[in-house]
């Protein structure tokens, strides 16, 4: 698939290029999500996060990730329920409701362990009821080895190089 160019108001000035970004990703394997979110600038990619966890087929495992990388416990130690419109808000509606499909990928526990035992101090220091239950889905066992992404043509190459220009 190659990756669209669109433009705000049609201008060849203003590209949309998270929109077309996100218009390829979603075509890709979600490890290539999880390979985005990992190095992307949270503020510049939490509307793609969103996209991402409102996505069906969201896998468990890429929420989880996504989940424990919103930093949930600042919102304990605040006594507040992240707002519903948030990313982390979004991940604890869904999980509360029809929740997320269990797939194929994976992560390592190291990788959002700081942020884990982040809330389990918040949770042990603050004592009461938390403002929201920190979903046991999310917090599964997600290690393993992701399959190798496949490679890129030249074409797709210079097409993502181009949007990254316009994101940074």
């Amino acid at each position: 698939m190659s990756i669209p160019r669109t433009y705000h108001d049609g201008n060849p000035e203003d590209r949309n290029a998270a929109a077309d970004f996100w218009a390829w990703l979603r075509e890709q394997p979600q490890a290539a999500w999880l390979n985005y979110a990992r190095v992307a600038n949270c503020d510049e990619g939490e509307g793609i996060f969103m996209e991402m966890v409102a996505h069906p087929a969201c896998e468990r495992a890429l929420a989880s990730w996504l989940f424990w990388k919103s930093q949930p416990a600042f919102y304990l130690a605040q006594q507040e329920r992240p707002d519903a419109q948030s990313l982390l808000g979004v991940i604890l509606a869904r999980s509360e409701g029809e929740g997320f499909p269990l797939g194929g990928l994976h992560y390592g526990r190291e990788e959002v362990a700081l942020e884990a035992l982040a809330a389990a101090r918040t949770l042990s220091e603050r004592g009461g009821a938390a403002p929201f239950a920190i979903p046991r889905a999310l917090c599964a066992d997600f290690e393993g080895v992701n399959p190798a992404l496949p490679s890129l043509d030249e074409e797709t190459e210079r097409a993502l190089a181009d949007i990254f220009r316009h994101l940074d």
